[in-house]
């Protein structure tokens, strides 16, 4: 059975699947507004199967992903690319889900462009310098190979 679920993401309402990353963050403090909590709805996942996805993912669409140039000089792509894999490299590291504004934290220990990481900050908390064309581009190249070099890095770690 495929779970969906309605989110409201990029300006828009969307159906998407439960994936076990949305899954486990529901098990682990889903808010219940009304009827029973997600521990009463939700399987639990199996063992492997959170880490299974997280590669598959990075794998599968990220890595695919960060080898189209073009994609990168969107804010978006910037901004998730580089949240996704903070995010991913925690959860295959150290077993625990982590927010968007830690992962932020986390991409300064990873090594991540300075500069790129303010940007992104920058669009979720503050007020971003407005970009030239060149400065986008320059963007897009740093994120892209750092994004491509993480995941790599990523996918050869050895499981805890």
């Amino acid at each position: 059975m495929i779970w969906c679920q309605v989110t409201w993401a990029h300006g828009t309402i969307l159906d998407r699947p439960v994936t076990p990353v949305t899954r486990q963050e529901l098990l682990e403090g889903g808010l219940t507004p009304y009827g029973p909590p997600p521990v009463e709805l939700l399987p639990p996942l199996l063992p492997g199967q959170l880490e299974d996805f997280i590669r598959r993912d990075l794998e599968e669409f990220w890595l695919p992903a960060a080898g189209r140039p073009l994609l990168w000089l969107r804010d978006i792509w910037v901004d998730l690319g580089l949240l996704v894999l903070a995010r991913a490299t925690v959860t295959l590291r150290d077993g625990r889900l982590i927010t968007k504004g830690e992962a932020l934290a986390e991409l300064r220990e990873l090594g991540a462009p300075a500069d790129v990481v303010r940007d992104i900050h920058d669009r979720r908390y503050a007020r971003p310098t407005p970009m030239s064309r060149l400065q986008r581009i320059r963007r897009a190249i740093r994120a892209r190979a750092y994004v491509r070099r993480g995941i790599k890095r990523t996918l050869a770690a050895k499981k805890s």
